[in-house]
């Protein structure tokens, strides 16, 4: 599926999704201010697919470029305009599909260089794009566009017609990106043919997608196995491990008893939580 952004109007920068983001460089390009010109704002942090803060291109008649897009710490920089000063523009490397370097800069806020650079209230400042990026990002369109004529369908459920495409098994199936929903279905066997001879032509792009990072249900499995690894490394310290006195001992025991009763819990934790998994990703179709 295609991800997408905005520049800023302020320094040229798209909005960042925070997985695209460098910890400690411009993890702040993923908070972000909308300004539209019939006066309502809003902020929050950017998924990289319409959606910041109570905003969601999805359930809009408008789009976030209808408005004047900033980060928040360029729109606090320059003094928190609160003005509509023109439509912001699709960033070419939609957020997403650039090389280190491209967007390294440092909030405006702690950067006295930064914020020197920004555009006056008003200008638009488009980032340079290598030509590179654009003909990378022109491919990258190209794909996606090839991906949803093979597709060609939508969630019945939420109705999205955007996807994930996963692999479980033998089998290549869609996992939902709505925050909602996000089921799994199948895809047709002549379909998954079609899809893995376009993957196989085209290995610079990203068609098939890792489920357990796109899966949000998943959190609840990957919870219950870290309680278990965690719970399990302390139980093995004490596990047959004899006391000096008998209060230590009695010490060891009620840790010993502790430790095997949680790793007892976080196994069936996850026993229910894969049960859950299981019946959201079987759950009938709504039609």
């Amino acid at each position: 599926m295609g991800m997408f952004s905005y520049n800023c109007r302020a320094c040229g920068h798209p909005l960042l999704c925070r997985n695209a983001t460098t910890k400690g460089v411009n993890e702040w390009m993923s908070l972000g201010i909308v300004v539209f010109a019939n006066e309502n704002i809003f902020s929050g942090e950017y998924d990289g697919y319409g959606r910041m803060g109570g905003f969601d291109s999805g359930d809009s008649n408008s789009d976030l470029s209808d408005g004047s897009v900033y980060h928040k710490d360029c729109h606090k920089a320059l003094g928190k305009p609160m003005d509509f000063v023109g439509k912001s523009h699709h960033a070419d490397d939609q957020g997403w599909f650039f090389d280190d370097g491209d967007h390294a800069m440092l909030s405006p806020l702690k950067d006295a260089t930064a914020k020197a650079s920004l555009a006056t209230v008003g200008e638009i400042k488009i980032a340079d794009i290598t030509l590179k990026r654009q003909a990378q990002a022109k491919a990258e369109r190209a794909f996606q566009q090839k991906e949803d004529a093979i597709r060609d369908d939508k969630c019945p459920h939420c109705k999205f017609t955007t996807a994930f495409i996963v692999e479980k098994g033998s089998e290549l199936m869609v996992r939902c990106p709505s925050r909602e929903c996000n089921r799994l279905r199948p895809i047709p066997p002549e379909k998954q043919v079609a899809l893995r001879k376009l993957f196989a032509e085209n290995p610079e792009q990203h068609g098939l997608w890792d489920d357990d990072e796109v899966n949000k249900d998943l959190e609840g499995v990957r919870q219950a196995k870290r309680a278990i690894e965690h719970q399990s490394k302390e139980l093995a310290v004490y596990t047959g491990k004899k006391g000096a006195n008998s209060e230590e001992q009695k010490y060891i025991d009620e840790e010993v008893e502790y430790l095997t009763r949680k790793v007892t819990e976080a196994k069936q934790q996850l026993q229910d939580e894969e049960k859950k998994l299981s019946m959201l990703d079987n759950k009938p179709a709504i039609v």
